[in-house]
């Protein structure tokens, strides 16, 4: 948006710089973004992303426009990689990027879809006024970029990518592992009876989905309290029914 409207001042007004309205804009339309943050998101998320914010806001004024390469679908497509490197690194250090990062983050917590799939949907239809204003040609060029850094952003920060975590424990210790689970995931678990085929004891068979931000705390604990525990690891795609993000 703050391309957008930058790219439209400065048609009409030549003499005013296009970066120089994209920093200010994009740090004042991320001030009601970082309100949401602060009630959705929490404190802590709110004050990295605001340093993230205004870094970017500083970067977009100082830094000058720099062509890498006269072939536009090569900017696309590594520019949509460059940015979306950034933006995961961001998100999987427990900030955003303001924006739609923050508006995504949100919903992601209310609907089943990946935090790349939610934000892709927002920047196609600016694209698309942007198309309509500024033609058809730079439009396409446009969505070919979102398309790469959604899936860039997917394939880096999975946080609405489902984990299925397993558990095979010994029976004793099935008390302790699933409060372990209640406590530091608020997700719940199911839990089957099963035998060891190599030691032919009984067994106890924990699953549970978990969000892939969770897996490092809960299987460090898990180990700890049962250093025998033994974890795989699966990917799910989507997950119907209730499932609470934290």
């Amino acid at each position: 948006m703050s391309q957008l409207i930058a790219t439209t001042v400065h048609q009409f007004y030549p003499a005013l710089s296009i970066s120089n309205m994209v920093g200010v804009l994009y740090l004042v339309f991320n001030i009601p973004v970082l309100v949401l943050a602060w009630h959705a998101l929490g404190r802590k998320f709110v004050s990295y992303t605001i340093l993230s914010v205004i870094s970017c806001s500083v970067a977009l004024h100082f830094i000058p426009n720099i062509d890498f390469s006269s072939n536009v679908l090569l900017n696309a497509i590594f520019g949509g990689i460059f940015c979306a490197s950034g933006v995961a690194l961001t998100l999987r250090s427990g900030a955003s990027t303001g924006g739609l990062d923050v508006i995504s983050l949100v919903m992601i917590r209310k609907t089943n879809f990946s935090f790349g799939r939610i934000s892709l949907s927002f920047n196609v239809m600016i694209t698309v006024i942007a198309g309509i204003a500024f033609g058809v040609e730079k439009s396409l060029y446009t969505l070919i970029s979102l398309y790469t850094n959604a899936k860039v952003v997917d394939t880096i920060y999975t946080s609405k990518f489902k984990i299925q975590l397993t558990m095979v424990i010994d029976g004793d210790r099935l008390d302790t592992v699933r409060s372990l689970v209640l406590k530091h995931t608020k997700h719940g678990l199911t839990y089957t009876e099963a035998r060891g085929g190599y030691t032919d004891n009984k067994k106890q068979i924990i699953y549970t989905v978990i969000t892939r931000d969770e897996l490092p705390q809960l299987a460090a604990l898990i180990h700890q309290a049962d250093s025998s525990s033994f974890i795989t690891i699966q990917n799910v795609g989507e997950v119907k029914g209730k499932f609470l993000m934290q």
